[in-house]
């Protein structure tokens, strides 16, 4: 009975620390070099799509699907791009 109460009380510590504000100089430990141009590339392709989406005159009905979009658009173009490229290097025969 004991135990079981020690682990509920770690557990709930646990939970509290994850909910808990990093300090600042957490901040001064990231890679600018990598996160700096992910951001900004980021913020121009909500930009983009913000501007066009205007022009359009069209309203977003599923933003689920929009930030799913956003999420793995790049894993996916990715992809397509490396299958080619493998393509293109084995000769493959090209299917149309």
């Amino acid at each position: 009975m004991f135990n079981t109460l020690l682990d509920f009380v770690e557990l709930k510590t646990f939970f509290f620390k994850l909910l808990e504000i990093p300090n600042w100089l957490f901040l001064l430990t990231l890679d600018y070099i990598l996160y700096f141009p992910i951001i900004i590339g980021f913020g121009l392709a909500l930009y983009s799509f913000y501007k066009a989406r205007g022009l359009a005159k069209e309203e977003l009905k599923y933003p689920f699907a929009f930030i799913v979009y956003l999420a793995y658009f790049g894993f996916f173009h990715s992809y397509v791009w490396l299958r080619s490229i493998t393509k293109e290097i084995a000769k493959a025969k090209r299917t149309w």
